[in-house]
């Protein structure tokens, strides 16, 4: 059984949620009464929480057929598979807050959001 959590969110012009109903609510005015348009996004991120062993991408000299396995990933240096542990929720949470965090100001003008979710 494959076990993963799957976060989102919405990033407009000038607001974040993880709200439909506020997202929808404050679309509605801007269109209505501001005569504007946020132009939505839909992020969103999932964490696998299984764990289990990392696969390569197959290059044409290995020769893969239909439903042939992957070639699992190899570490250069210690020459072992490389496999991930299984995470709980909140390991999950915090590597993807992190990584919100690295990445956030790069996709997002963080300075126009003049309305951040306290959800």
């Amino acid at each position: 059984m494959q076990r993963n959590i799957s976060y989102y969110w919405f990033v407009g012009h000038d607001s974040v949620t993880s709200n439909h109903i506020k997202r929808g609510a404050k679309d509605f005015w801007d269109r209505v009464v501001r005569g504007y348009d946020q132009r939505w996004a839909y992020i969103t991120v999932t964490a696998n929480l299984n764990g289990g062993y990392l696969y390569a991408e197959p290059k044409p000299e290995d020769n893969l057929k239909e439903g042939d396995p992957l070639p699992k990933l190899i570490d250069p240096e210690s020459r072992r598979e490389v496999a991930r542990r299984a995470l709980k929720p909140e390991e999950a949470d915090e590597l993807v807050d992190e990584f919100i965090n690295e990445i956030g100001p790069d996709i997002i003008k963080v300075d126009q959001i003049k309305e951040w979710p306290d959800e």
